[in-house]
């Protein structure tokens, strides 16, 4: 879908260098916390009239902010929580941009106008952080002007709300499979130590491989120490464990 920069105010390259960046973090082996701290920043730069951004998603069925670039919003976001509605809680559940041109001239939300007043922000834009099956959360962007995101196209809002959500979902998938590895490098190192022990078991006791094993599952229910600490000691000192 074409998008008309043109329709936003200040210069376009400001968000056609965001949505580069954004793609580069796809590749980039960053902390999570490092890219969303940097998704929130780049939408402050990047969006006209954004002044503080945050980052609202869902754990264990409750709401949470876990990146923001000013208190307030943190603040303003867990006013919404609180009572269960927003413009960020329904970008999030509808998947839809949520505009509120004025804080000051509505009537909804209550509790998040309320709070964003008394926090100094008179306009928001909250955007959905989802694309495909893949929702990560809701991008609520807080302006201190009144309309200040009246000439923002939402599509190209909405673009760069994907392209975060493509983004965050890659580093955390990044960091889901590293951790997969380093277990399974960990299980294959514990595997061949236990390996090397059962051999000096074996040879000194003469017993089976089975039996080695058994020696160790022993020793390390008698000691409380673990399985690997144990065989790492035999494999170190060249000695039967004792029980």
């Amino acid at each position: 879908m074409a998008i008309d920069w043109s329709a936003a105010d200040g210069d376009s390259s400001a968000l056609a260098h965001a949505l580069e960046e954004l793609t580069e973090m796809l590749v980039a082996e960053e902390p999570v916390s490092v890219v969303l701290e940097r998704v929130t920043e780049l939408a402050c730069a990047a969006i006209p009239g954004c002044d503080i951004a945050s980052v609202t998603t869902m754990n264990d069925e409750m709401f949470e902010t876990i990146a923001y670039t000013h208190q307030d919003a943190l603040e303003i976001d867990q006013a919404q929580y609180a009572v269960d509605r927003g413009p960020c809680l329904y970008a999030f559940r509808r998947r839809e941009v949520v505009s509120v041109p004025s804080i000051r001239e509505g009537t909804s939300y209550e509790n998040f106008r309320s709070a964003a007043l008394e926090h100094g922000v008179e306009s928001s834009f909250s955007l959905p952080m989802a694309t495909g099956g893949v929702r990560v959360g809701a991008l609520n962007l807080y302006s201190r002007r009144d309309h200040a995101f009246n000439s923002v196209p939402p599509a190209a809002a909405a673009l760069f709300a994907k392209q975060a959500t493509a983004a965050i979902w890659a580093t955390r998938t990044q960091a889901s499979t590293r951790g997969v590895i380093a277990h399974l490098e960990a299980a294959l190192e514990t595997r061949e130590l236990i390996g090397m022990a059962k051999g000096v078991i074996m040879a000194n006791e003469k017993v089976t491989s089975d039996e080695a094993f058994g020696l160790l599952v022993t020793a390390s229910q008698h000691r409380n120490v673990k399985l690997r600490d144990v065989a790492h000691e035999v494999v170190e000192t060249g000695v039967s464990p004792i029980g």
